[in-house]
């Protein structure tokens, strides 16, 4: 079931140094709302819950899974796979992440 979900055109290697959280979550995003699964609205909506709420979206270490509330600005039902080749410091207690799964 998991599997269905993932768009294998969302599977990529992002090679940027020094991204910031707000970059990365823009550029996964970016790849969601080019097919349709997101609005634009849908980066500003994550960026703004994650500096009211803190970065809830770190899973454990290495991986962050991005995301807002679905009204604000989800098409449909996707997940994608961005792989950082430089750590993304969401400054979550659990430390950067690699993985990007928005």
């Amino acid at each position: 079931m998991l599997y269905d979900l993932i768009d294998h055109d969302l599977v990529d290697v992002v090679k940027h140094d020094n991204t910031s959280w707000e970059q990365a979550v823009r550029t996964t995003t970016q790849y969601l709302e080019e097919k349709g699964y997101v609005t634009s609205n849908y980066a500003d909506a994550i960026i703004q819950s994650t500096i009211d709420n803190g970065p809830y979206y770190v899973l454990c270490p290495g991986i962050a899974m991005p995301h807002a509330r679905p009204e604000a600005g989800v098409l449909k039902t996707g997940l994608g796979i961005h792989i950082f080749t430089e750590p993304v410091d969401f400054g979550s207690d659990l430390g950067p992440a690699t993985y990007c799964l928005p």
